[in-house]
């Protein structure tokens, strides 16, 4: 398979299936994205809201190629399009860190594999 065929059948697989089936689409922001602590802090954002949405029914998937383009450009010194184009979304006040999709579920997921709480509770 040729890079542009595999380029062109990710970019058909994000914008077609993953994004055009998603009636939401959202994103988690700060005011510094390299800021380690903000970082964090995103994280258990997105922790909180997964998990939040999971009892409600709503199924969300991290789409985070548009945030990890922003560094892609800075690392190689590129016009910042992807970080222009978020920041049209979110202001120039906060700094996209986190993006993902949301929906209802087609089919139901495959529950994770538990431990049990006596394999890892210390007494």
């Amino acid at each position: 398979m040729s890079a542009k065929t595999s380029h062109d059948a990710w970019l058909s697989q994000t914008r077609d299936t993953q994004v055009g089936s998603a009636p939401v689409l959202g994103l988690i922001a700060v005011r510094d994205r390299y800021d380690r602590a903000q970082t964090i802090a995103a994280g258990r954002c997105w922790q909180r809201l997964h998990l939040d949405a999971t009892l409600n029914g709503v199924a969300l998937q991290p789409v985070n190629q548009p945030v990890e383009m922003i560094d892609r450009e800075r690392q190689l010194e590129q016009v910042g399009d992807f970080a222009r184009r978020i920041t049209a979304l979110t202001g120039s006040d906060s700094q996209a860190t986190f993006s993902f999709r949301a929906g209802e579920c087609s089919r139901s997921g495959v529950s994770s594999p538990r431990r049990r709480l006596a394999d890892v509770l210390l007494v």
